[in-house]
């Protein structure tokens, strides 16, 4: 009798808002509990899956970011995207403090909501603007 093993993976253990448009790729580094996505909204990011974080935020294309590949070892990431070009991404040495990294995310979204809120407030005041009236003649010079 042949057994056949099967994979159970069960219910979902937790979904992660990832991106701000559709992912179009993910791969783990090997042998770790880390791994990076890339998505339409033209962002390489990388996950602790152990925590569910973002690690870290890369922008580097102009567009779409098709496809990723994550080198054996984790040192590099190469992405190609819409923009018809492949970046290399190179591990650096630096420190990185995640709480630096989500005050700077939340720096730029406090940035985003305050520019838009400028935006619909101006347009509101440019739609009940009163339309340009013609200058008067104040006084008359007669020769």
């Amino acid at each position: 009798m042949n057994s056949i093993n099967r994979l159970d993976f069960g219910d979902c253990h937790r979904s992660i808002f990832a991106h701000e448009d559709s992912i179009l790729g993910l791969q783990f580094v090997s042998k770790t509990h880390l791994f990076f996505s890339c998505g339409k909204d033209g962002k390489l990011k990388q996950w602790d899956a152990d925590n569910f974080e973002n690690i870290t935020t890369l922008s580097g294309h102009h567009g779409q970011v098709w496809t990723l590949a994550v080198s054996e070892d984790g040192k590099y990431v190469s992405t190609a995207g819409h923009d018809r070009s492949i970046r290399l991404w190179e591990r650096t040495q630096e420190p990185l403090v995640l709480e630096d990294e989500r005050e700077t995310q939340r720096e730029a979204e406090a940035d985003q909501v305050f520019l838009s809120f400028f935006l619909v407030l101006f347009s509101f005041f440019s739609f009940f603007s009163p339309p340009d009236l013609p200058l008067e003649k104040t006084c008359s010079h007669s020769t």
